[in-house]
């Protein structure tokens, strides 16, 4: 009996202690987050200076000072100039060149959608009731497909209130059953009338296409987009082919560089988040996806147009469109899921596609500045650029 008592008493003290070790660490690294400052320079925009020099100058400082890092390329035609770098993380022994593209994933299920239309076996018009009878009720009725692809159903997001459920209770389910878990109780607004971002719309449009075409959202995806685009490195996450491609491929740091854990201890890599983020590709894939899609290899030049009609809020069907400084229109896409991040940006007046790729946590205030700033120096605008860390802001 009195052994037992050592034993509990035992085990009792080494929870404690690993308690306390990890609650110090953390304050730790809070107290580094709230002590630390990083100072940020105004650079005047130089448009004669090449959009790869800017962006380089931009991604090497916020490496050095906030800890970034990733992966940057950059493509132009028709002279097809191929760029690449890379900023390996110091704690990465070996880099892997897969990552979980996440909401990027939007822009290849909007074309399989609009593949199929051009087939003839649905159009965008058609009421998500008309394919998936779930969905008759009176709140959901009147959805189109189109509501769904520019984000104006009415369908609230599960994914903030339900990021533990997405990426634990229902790993494991089929779509269909993940759908009925996660199905809103009714309308946050009239179909139609305003945007609201929601990843359940695309996990809606991945049903309508595996109920279409009567098989999975992964092969699906391999027949209308990968496999005829030549994306050899793409595909839909599936626990059966992507864990030897992410193990150990991403990790999640606290808000200050100073922690960082593997992300796949805390959400392994068999959440399936379907067409609304599920896709797996490369930087060189999402190059040649994105020079697809700028030289009208994707869709027919109908489809094409529909594909980047401005709907509501710059969104149009699975694409951002926005407009730079001379007014000429981008396209763009990001995404960002525990440990992974990723930008998609194209330029069709002069021919360039951007890539950047990062396999560390994204949600971070200097990283998602970093990243804003990028996207104003796309848009020829005035940017800042980190330039050294402080133990005092700077005012």
């Amino acid at each position: 009996m009195k052994t037992l008592k050592k034993i509990t008493s035992y085990i009792y003290q080494t929870y404690y202690l690993l308690f306390s070790t990890a609650f110090l660490i953390l304050s730790i690294n809070y107290f580094l987050e709230f002590t630390e400052f990083t100072s940020w320079k105004l650079v005047q925009q130089n448009k004669a200076k090449p959009i790869t020099q800017k962006a380089i100058e931009l991604l090497d400082q916020a490496h050095k000072h906030i800890g970034w890092d990733g992966v940057f390329a950059y493509s132009r035609t028709p002279s097809d100039v191929l760029f690449k770098k890379e900023w390996p993380a110091v704690h990465q022994r070996k880099r892997q060149s897969h990552i979980i593209i996440s909401s990027i994933s939007k822009t290849f299920t909007s074309a399989a959608i609009l593949k199929l239309e051009e087939r003839k076996l649905l159009r965008v018009s058609d009421t998500l009731c008309s394919h998936l009878k779930s969905f008759c009720k009176k709140d959901f009725s009147r959805i189109t497909i189109q509501h769904l692809l520019s984000h104006t159903s009415g369908l609230s997001d599960y994914y903030s209130p339900f990021l533990a459920k997405v990426y634990t209770n229902f790993s494991h389910l089929e779509l269909n059953k993940t759908i009925t878990a996660l199905e809103p109780k009714k309308t946050i607004s009239p179909p139609g009338e305003e945007y609201h971002y929601s990843n359940y719309n695309y996990l809606l449009l991945s049903r309508v296409i595996e109920t279409i075409l009567g098989t999975s959202f992964a092969d699906a995806m391999d027949q209308l987009i990968f496999h005829p685009l030549n994306l050899k490195n793409t595909f839909v996450l599936q626990k059966s082919r992507s864990q030897k491609f992410l193990k150990g491929s991403a990790v999640w740091t606290f808000p200050s560089k100073s922690l960082q854990l593997n992300i796949h201890w805390l959400f392994p890599a068999k959440a399936n988040l379907y067409g609304a983020g599920a896709i797996i590709s490369t930087a060189e894939d999402l190059l040649r996806w994105g020079n697809a899609v700028l030289n009208k290899k994707v869709l027919s030049e109908e489809s094409h147009k529909k594909w980047f009609k401005n709907q509501k809020n710059n969104y149009a069907l699975g694409w951002v469109v926005e407009q730079t400084s001379e007014k000429k229109n981008f396209y763009w896409h990001n995404g960002s899921v525990p440990g992974h991040h990723s930008e998609l940006f194209i330029l069709p007046k002069t021919n360039e596609v951007i890539v950047l790729l990062a396999n560390v946590d994204g949600q971070n205030d200097e990283r998602q500045k970093m990243r804003s700033e990028l996207h104003r120096l796309i848009q020829n605008k005035n940017y800042l650029i980190p330039t050294k860390r402080n133990w005092l802001p700077q005012f």
